[in-house]
């Protein structure tokens, strides 16, 4: 193998990288720090239900072929529990403390 691998499927291929590769590694961690949040759906909303929409909250409307609006969901803006970041095993924490 030549270079940093392309893929990590452990905190253990983290850490080797970091060894051998710091600051690409470390470059590496910090996106999977930033993509940490996305919106999620939270709830369908009923027909007549609005929906919130400020900074953390949007409605996202589902349409069909003809522009017909079918679903409509909740999303909020947090944290994924199926992030990228923790999949491989690391805590916010000790993201932050490798990459600073």
């Amino acid at each position: 193998m030549r270079g940093m691998p392309q893929t990590w499927n452990s905190k253990r291929d983290v850490l080797y990288c970091l060894d051998h590769w710091p600051t690409q590694a470390k470059h590496a961690l910090q996106r999977f720090l930033d993509s940490r949040f996305e919106w999620i759906i939270v709830k369908k909303l009923a027909d007549d239900e609005s929906g919130v929409e400020d900074d953390t909250h949007r409605v996202r409307e589902v349409t069909d072929e003809d522009g017909n609006v079918v679903e409509r969901y909740q999303l909020e803006w947090k944290e994924d529990p199926n992030a990228r970041l923790f999949r491989l095993g690391f805590t916010v924490d000790e993201a932050q403390n490798i990459v600073s």
